[in-house]
């Protein structure tokens, strides 16, 4: 019996299509795991993530950036690598707007701002855009889970 190409090109087409996406996944988580020890940070630890206030946050990410007034932040910290000048801050919150509402405007705010994006996925439930403008990187992703609409931005000033 032949192997069913057809099924086997399908499955490379979606092992393609995430792989990008899982991986940046599992380099947050690992990092997490790993280093991140905000109950008692180590003071010898050279790399630093820090819990910032929510205001302290917002002032990171780029004029206009489309974060909705009178959220409250779930999760609010930056990253500082030692002896670099690129710092990571990240933003998540549930949002009061739909997930196509917040598809819409985010995917808007790039195009409009010139950024370049480099991955993009657009499934049921799930957008991700990871894109780039001059020194910078921006990372948005807009999940619909259980009823709720959760999003996460890391913005990398390099």
């Amino acid at each position: 019996m032949e192997p069913d190409l057809t099924t086997q090109g399908e499955n490379h087409h979606y092992i393609e299509k995430f792989a990008i996406p899982i991986v940046i996944l599992l380099a947050i988580g690992a990092y997490f795991l790993f280093f991140n020890k905000s109950a008692s940070p180590v003071d010898d630890d050279p790399n630093k993530v820090v819990n910032v206030s929510q205001k302290e946050i917002l002032s990171d990410f780029p004029f206009g950036l489309p974060i909705e007034a009178g959220i409250e932040a779930d999760a609010s910290y930056r990253f500082t690598p030692v002896n670099s000048s690129e710092r990571q801050s990240t933003i998540s919150y549930t949002s009061k707007k739909s997930f196509e509402e917040n598809s819409t405007i985010f995917a808007n705010f790039l195009t409009s701002n010139n950024y370049n994006i480099q991955n993009e996925i657009d499934e049921p439930g799930l957008r991700f855009f990871y894109a780039s403008k001059e020194t910078t990187d921006l990372s948005i992703n807009i999940e619909e889970k259980s009823g709720k609409i959760y999003v996460g931005i890391s913005f990398l000033k390099k």
